[in-house]
């Protein structure tokens, strides 16, 4: 019987152990942004990184970012490093170039991303925002989506009253590529 709760106990502490190796493995946060050409990849990461110009931006629907940059800030003892990289659907290059530059980002970010950043544009919907996921899927694999946050951008161009679930919620909740997260952003 007390072999029985010294196992117990062990086990407990084990488990704590786990979990406080856990949270100090994530002070050092790697984000990679994805997302179609325009829809504010630099811009977010300007936001997230607490500097107007870490990223090149400007207001137009042609690529400004043709390869993986990265800046770093560290917020609250955490350190940020964002990679900004090139949008799928980029008016530059071709479909293989901007593959093997997205894919440098995971280089940009040895040991690997903690976060794939998927942004979309939230006053429009097209069948390139639904072909992000598969893409995001041929370049990175299906494991890439448990680590896939969506972020919404844009969304001061809403029309008064209008919410970002008209405009998705249908397409989040059809779509099994994202299976349960896609729920969950809801």
């Amino acid at each position: 019987m007390e072999a029985i709760q010294n196992k117990k106990k062990l086990s407990i502490a084990i488990q704590n152990k786990t979990a406080k190796q856990l949270t100090d493995s994530v002070k050092d946060l790697r984000i990679v942004s994805l997302g179609k050409t325009g829809v504010g990849k630099s811009q977010t990461g300007n936001t997230i990184i607490r500097d107007p110009n870490a990223f090149q931006t400007q207001r137009s629907s042609a690529s400004v970012t043709t390869k993986c940059q990265s800046a770093t800030e560290t917020v609250n003892s955490r350190t940020i490093k964002y990679i900004d990289t090139p949008g799928f659907f980029d008016t530059h290059g071709s479909e293989e170039q901007l593959r093997s530059e997205i894919l440098r980002s995971i280089i940009k970010c040895a040991p690997g991303p903690h976060a794939f950043l998927i942004l979309l544009k939230v006053q429009t919907y097209t069948v390139q925002e639904e072909e992000i996921v598969k893409k995001i899927i041929e370049t990175f694999g299906k494991d890439a989506l448990k680590y896939a946050v969506v972020l919404f951008t844009h969304g001061d161009n809403l029309d008064e009253g209008q919410t970002i679930k008209e405009i998705y919620g249908l397409f989040l909740l059809e779509k099994q590529e994202l299976g349960k997260a896609k729920q969950e952003i809801l």
